[in-house]
């Protein structure tokens, strides 16, 4: 939370956003909210997280049983505004790069951090970036993390 709450600080950014801890899968604080941008850093392949058939967030059907990702991914985009880039997702694989800290923090290395930024660049609009728009909308299962089938 610090790290957020500093980050935001930095910025200037006052999304109104919650001081407490939160699952905002099983308890959505904010109902109904519209960003023009998200950042999300959810703790993918968690099992077990809640469902809801019947939430609204789930446009694209119901997460399969035992892994959130598809979950996170829903809430993401039930959050978008009406920014140009709306449900455009950016997928940068750069666990290769860096160290773990410890058992639960990666630490990038400088030609990670460059990687990131770079793919960052392309996905605003220099001639290199690719769409992959289309493939992503063809898969029929969860994207894992992990998956090397296609990297940024």
């Amino acid at each position: 939370m610090l790290s957020s709450t500093l980050l935001k600080a930095l910025h200037g950014i006052d999304g109104g956003l919650s001081t407490r801890w939160a699952d905002t899968l099983a308890d959505d604080r904010q109902p109904g909210l519209q960003a023009d941008f998200v950042k999300s850093a959810p703790p993918f392949n968690v099992g077990d997280r809640p469902r809801g058939r019947n939430d609204v967030r789930r446009k694209y059907g119901l997460p399969p049983a035992g892994n959130a990702n598809y979950a996170w991914l829903q809430r993401v985009l039930s959050t978008g505004g009406t920014a140009d880039r709306r449900g455009q997702i950016l997928f940068v694989d750069a666990r290769q790069s860096g160290a773990m800290a410890d058992r639960t923090e990666h630490v990038p290395a400088e030609a990670g951090l460059r990687r990131i930024a770079d793919a960052y660049h392309a996905w605003r609009g220099t001639p290199s970036a690719q769409a992959v728009g289309p493939e992503v909308r063809e898969r029929t299962r969860p994207l894992p993390y992990g998956d090397r089938s296609r990297s940024t």
